[in-house]
């Protein structure tokens, strides 16, 4: 299985003399000044990949920008962008802290797993790292002169390889998760859809036999003289007439019965009690 050079590095782990070279070189790039190497830096990824410079439309750099600032941020030119200064001034603190903890893998793998998992909501895809690394060769190469050796090349590729790799394993973890995240939701709604229209479909349905047995009862009743309903409520042959008027209706043939249970039952009632009053 291949494996990339990134995870080679975190698996044999890194020389003395790798580190101290890298440890050696950032100590002489940071003396430049950070918003210095951090313009130089920005400026040489969008040289390279100048599709990059969509990463960062004025809605992101308003994010950080300082407003204290009497600096103008045009929205039509990135490429002088403070903001800029001060976003890639924090990747570059990023990258110290990186150099800083090469002799300790074991912390600095969770801190760079968790600052990939923090770019899940960017746009951010594993090629934008590859110019980043170009791009921070370049500027590595223009602040060290005569000291940006081919051995300090090379020691700075394999760190920037580990540092990428591991970046972008917590990105893409971040990434699977929030897929599942979503997918756990879509379900959730469409199940929430389901049982709405479910409730919808049942209500209508009651809400059609109820309607349809009104009707029928309705029209039943209306056809009904005051004759009739005694008629219907008389005590069964066999019951005196002292019987209750439950058992009439009880002995009543069943379709005329099923009208109890539509709103026509108070207009029965109304009948029985006029016809008791008769009595």
């Amino acid at each position: 299985m291949k494996t990339t050079r990134g995870a080679q590095v975190l698996e044999a782990g890194l020389s003395l003399q790798i580190i101290v070279s890298v440890k050696q070189s950032w100590t002489i790039v940071e003396s430049l000044g950070s918003e210095v190497v951090a313009e130089l830096f920005y400026k040489n990824l969008f040289k390279i990949a100048p599709m990059t410079k969509e990463l960062f439309p004025i809605a992101v750099r308003n994010r950080h920008r300082d407003w204290a600032s009497r600096e103008e941020e045009d929205e039509n030119d990135p490429v002088n962008s403070p903001a800029l200064r001060k976003l890639f001034g924090k990747v570059l603190d990023a990258v110290g802290t990186a150099v800083a903890g090469l002799q300790d893998m074991t912390s600095l793998v969770p801190h760079l797993t968790a600052l990939g998992m923090r770019h899940v909501n960017y746009s951010t895809n594993p090629e934008h790292f590859v110019y980043g690394g170009q791009a921070l060769l370049v500027t590595l190469r223009a602040g060290l002169g005569d000291l940006y050796t081919p051995d300090v090349e090379i020691a700075w590729k394999l760190v920037y390889d580990f540092i990428s790799a591991t970046i972008i394993a917590g990105l893409k973890m971040a990434r699977e998760k929030q897929e599942e995240i979503n997918f756990i939701l879509r379900r959730k709604e469409e199940l929430i859809a389901v049982g709405a229209r479910s409730q919808r479909h049942g209500s209508s349905l009651a809400s059609v036999s109820t309607d349809d047995n009104y009707s029928e009862c309705s029209h039943r009743s209306d056809s009904k003289s005051l004759a009739d309903w005694q008629q219907v409520i008389q005590p069964p042959s066999g019951h005196t007439e002292e019987a209750p008027a439950a058992a009439a209706i009880v002995a009543a043939n069943a379709k005329t019965a099923s009208c109890f249970d539509a709103p026509i039952l108070p207009m029965l009632l109304q009948s029985l009690s006029m016809f008791q009053g008769r009595k």
